[in-house]
């Protein structure tokens, strides 16, 4: 079951790679650069819910997950070193990372013991997300000032997009995230069926959100609430879950107030 599993997503990545490298090598004349950005991302974002329909059957402790999480970290030095092209080291690299972050978040979310964390979760989640994107301190943050694809790829899944060579498509936190819901759901019994709507239906907010604004975006941001109403009654979240939520939420950006304003005397 589990090489089952990891055969598909390679497929599944292998299959959205060749049509997009396919589109950019046929394009005839110039594609609007949003235009050919969108095509990618919602190829990209097949893949993502293929991925998650699956990742929770996974199992939660394996040597397989151990073996993937270092192929991932280890990929981008070995690919240098074999000196291999652009295209294939990019290939590897994303589809060692998007096995990698799934697998990981799927047995993060197995962990999951009650289906009224699964708001809590989004919550703190979301938070920690958005500082790290949006705060100078956050290491989303520095790491995207550094903008070579090299940097890139180790926050971002790369794909082609016709005219535009390599782009950033989906965070790696986002990847794991989707992975999380995914072992969330399997280990509480929540429908995934319902839950792969809701992340369908983030991917598509977040995919407006960057065209209208022209900015970095954590999907996340969208797919963790959405996935949440999808599920609808059967994740009601507990007031006092809540309140520790909001309390943990606030922490990083009230350290980085602290850190503007300085000390009190």
């Amino acid at each position: 079951m589990q090489r089952l599993i990891l055969a598909r997503w390679w497929m599944g990545w292998a299959a959205a790679w060749i049509a997009l490298s396919a589109l950019e090598a046929a394009a005839i004349g110039p594609l609007s650069p949003v235009l050919s950005f969108c095509i990618t991302f919602v190829v990209v974002c097949a893949v993502l819910v293929g991925v998650h329909g699956r990742a929770g059957a996974l199992p939660r402790r394996s040597l397989g997950l151990f073996v993937a999480l270092g192929a991932a970290v280890a990929a981008p030095f070995t690919l240098n070193a074999l000196d291999a092209s652009p295209s294939l080291a990019a290939f590897m690299r994303g589809g060692l990372a998007l096995t990698a972050s799934a697998w990981l978040g799927a047995a993060l979310g197995r962990g999951m013991q009650s289906a009224a964390h699964l708001w809590p979760l989004v919550i703190v989640a979301l938070s920690a997300d958005l500082w790290s994107v949006t705060s100078p301190s956050g290491v989303t943050a520095q790491l995207l000032t550094e903008s070579t694809t090299e940097t890139l790829s180790l926050v971002a899944l790369n794909a082609p997009a016709a005219g535009l060579g390599l782009v950033p498509v989906l965070g790696l936190g986002d990847v794991v995230f989707v992975g999380f819901l995914s072992g969330a759901c399997a280990a509480v019994g929540l429908p995934l069926r319902r839950a792969g709507f809701g992340i369908a239906a983030g991917l598509a907010a977040c995919l407006v959100a960057l065209v209208a604004l022209q900015v970095p975006v954590p999907a996340l941001v969208f797919i963790g609430p959405l996935c949440a109403v999808a599920l609808g009654r059967a994740v009601l979240p507990r007031p006092a879950d809540l309140a520790l939520a909001a309390v943990v939420a606030a922490l990083p950006w009230l350290a980085q107030c602290c850190r503007v304003s300085g000390p009190l005397r």
